[in-house]
């Protein structure tokens, strides 16, 4: 017996748990959360790396474009806060740029979060790159309050891939930049031959 998903790094870490207590073995193809590196999850085993290399692949983009001001906005939970804090570590270590603002919006309440995060945004006018690691819902609702308060002049660095049917003109938007693993063509296993 065997388990394919999660999807979501939040519900792989709560799955993966399970999964060691029941001694089943489980495979995702997206949870990218560092925590399920951890020995506590070696039940759970994933096709994409860890979001380590996305917060370094993040940290190379803005010491190329020698950026040295920016904030950092992720979701509550397992993704976004390992995600934020790997960053976080690679400026820490870097010594080349500041994460001068760091939000991570609540599940609870999140429209009301997002709409004071962008408003603070909007306030800072020095900090022109602007990190997002949210996925689905998440980085819709951003966007959408990003087009209400019509903010403007900065570059988004994204974890996941852009959600174009949350931001209808994305032409407004001055620049997005997406990192995300690789992605490979379906594979069809049924075609696959034995060795």
């Amino acid at each position: 017996m065997a388990l394919i998903g999660p999807k979501e790094s939040s519900t792989a870490v709560v799955i993966g748990g399970c999964l060691q207590m029941l001694n089943v073995l489980g495979i995702s193809a997206s949870a990218t959360s560092r925590e399920l590196s951890s020995h506590t999850y070696n039940h759970l085993y994933r096709t994409v790396p860890s979001d380590i290399f996305r917060a370094k692949a993040m940290a190379d983009i803005i010491e190329h474009f020698k950026w040295s001001y920016i904030a950092a906005v992720g979701g509550d939970d397992s993704y976004g806060r390992n995600g934020l804090w790997s960053l976080d570590k690679e400026a820490a270590t870097r010594n080349s740029f500041c994460v001068a603002m760091t939000e991570f919006i609540p599940n609870e309440g999140r429209i009301l979060s997002i709409r004071n995060i962008v408003t603070t945004l909007r306030r800072r006018e020095n900090i022109r790159v602007v990190i997002l690691w949210l996925y689905g819902s998440y980085k819709k609702y951003f966007f959408s309050e990003v087009k209400r308060q019509n903010l403007t002049g900065r570059v988004w660095i994204l974890s996941d891939e852009f959600p174009s049917n949350s931001y209808p003109d994305s032409s407004s938007l001055d620049g997005i930049i997406i990192v995300q693993p690789h992605s490979f063509p379906d594979v069809d296993f049924k075609n696959i031959k034995k060795l």
